[in-house]
């Protein structure tokens, strides 16, 4: 995680960006463009195959932002104890 402001205080930003109708409306987008790029039967060489691969890898791990935040929240929690 790249980030110039505190753990938690990126944490709490992170969550109050998820719970945006906007981030709702882009993640929904971002399934559909997913979707799209599962498509095997496009991919037609191993240039496009690497290209398509790093746009899943990118799209999974936004999608995943959710959980990555609530993770962080509890390691910081955890160690607060």
């Amino acid at each position: 995680m790249v980030t110039r402001l505190p753990q938690r205080e990126w944490a709490t930003v992170m969550s109050e960006l998820i719970e945006t109708e906007g981030w709702k409306l882009l993640v929904e987008e971002w399934r559909h463009d997913l979707q799209s790029l599962n498509q095997v039967k496009e991919i037609t060489d191993n240039d496009h195959l690497n290209f398509v691969k790093g746009q899943i890898e990118e799209i999974t791990s936004i999608l995943d932002l959710p959980n990555t935040v609530k993770k962080e929240l509890q390691r910081i929690d955890a160690e607060n104890v």
